[in-house]
């Protein structure tokens, strides 16, 4: 396949910029609201451009993305092709491929801009006639390749998603809500069925304290998607952790972030067993009678988040006191059916796994794909 590069300035113009605030994109609406973000979440009931373009986030970092009949915040560029031989939806792959062209016209100290002068001098190749001509069947056939191997991912993100449900789902159906408790639980103050420590006040900690690599603490920081990610930069000596040894936690105890977000929690599993819990955060060691699983769904629903929300104190930033979260009431299924649940959780868990696997390999295949498409192969 024959190529020929094009200045983007040849080929598109800019149109009109919107004169709308990223804040006027409503939750739902008629059309797609894009603003510098490259997710798009936000929708109007106005379409300010009908004709297919691309739209180029322009603050902070590169944002692609390719519709018709939309609008926009005034934070993005639109460009249209100017001949009917161009595909726009061409230019947003070569782009979504090459992202680092973008990457390298964003300038400036603080919030990074994209400038127009930039912009209008990216060169993108395009397939070409035997007398050089753009070759619109050939884009058609790129698009149209992408558009399917695109549609692959996007459908096992559903699918991705779709088994992030259903746990808090067989949770619900397996035991009920854990405040209105419609399956008529008993229920229980947490302090009769675990332990509640609340991390060590800072005057226990400071600044010389911290090493690179040694023992992690655990603060609300490091708590992401219910699970534990440290920062190397944030760990102690085995000296100073031996000193703070009544704050170690230990796999089956589950920890609670008492600043900000309410209910973001985490269990410790074995490769964290002896980690500190952090100034930020306190930990629950549970009873036999309650499983870690379950304990970590119950204080990570929503309705627990909420019951969480109302009796922190706080108006900046909500926190919870050791006392807050002892005095929860959570209700207490067998432990027969609370290891039921568990087992059912690790069978998802090792699905979701298996499509993790296959997300990344799909990842590869599209960036192949991509780099294939635009090298004439």
């Amino acid at each position: 396949m024959a190529t020929k590069t094009f200045q983007l300035s040849d080929i598109f113009q800019f149109l009109s910029k919107s004169h709308r605030k990223a804040g006027d994109g409503l939750g739902a609406g008629l059309y797609p609201f894009f603003t510098s973000s490259q997710l798009q979440t936000k929708w109007f009931d106005e379409a300010d451009y009908s004709s297919e373009a691309i739209i180029l986030g322009t603050g902070g970092a590169p944002s692609i993305h390719c519709a018709d009949n939309f609008s926009t915040s005034a934070d993005t560029f639109i460009i249209a092709p100017k001949d009917r031989n161009v595909l726009a939806k061409y230019v947003y792959y070569f782009l979504s491929g090459n992202r680092n062209i973008l990457d390298r016209g964003f300038k400036g100290a603080g919030l990074r801009h994209l400038s127009k002068e930039y912009t209008e001098k990216i060169q993108v190749p395009f397939p070409v006639d035997k007398i050089g001509n753009l070759d619109l069947a050939e884009q058609k056939r790129i698009v149209s390749m992408l558009e399917e191997a695109e549609s692959l991912k996007k459908k096992r993100a559903e699918a991705d998603q779709k088994m992030d449900e259903l746990i808090p789902a067989l949770f619900v159906q397996m035991f009920g809500d854990p405040v209105n408790n419609e399956k008529g639980w008993k229920k229980f103050k947490l302090k009769e069925l675990a332990k509640i420590k609340i991390g060590p006040f800072g005057i226990l900690l400071h600044l010389g304290d911290y090493v690179y690599d040694g023992i992690p603490l655990v603060n609300p920081t490091h708590i992401i998607e219910g699970r534990i990610q440290i920062d190397p930069k944030l760990t102690v000596t085995k000296e100073k952790a031996d000193e703070l040894s009544a704050y170690r936690m230990h796999a089956g105890d589950v920890v609670l972030g008492r600043r900000g977000e309410m209910g973001r929690c985490a269990m410790v599993a074995e490769k964290e067993d002896g980690f500190l819990c952090g100034t930020g955060s306190l930990f629950i060691s549970p009873s036999r009678q309650l499983d870690q699983f379950f304990l970590y769904c119950v204080i990570s629903s929503s309705p627990i988040k909420k019951v969480l929300e109302r009796v922190a104190k706080g108006v900046t930033m909500k926190n919870l006191n050791s006392g807050n979260v002892e005095d929860l009431s959570i209700y207490l299924p067998p432990l027969e059916l609370q290891n039921q649940f568990a087992e059912k959780v690790k069978e998802i868990e090792q699905q979701k796994e298996k499509q993790k696997q296959s997300a990344i390999q799909l990842d590869i295949l599209f960036s192949a794909l991509l780099s294939k498409a635009f090298v004439g192969k």
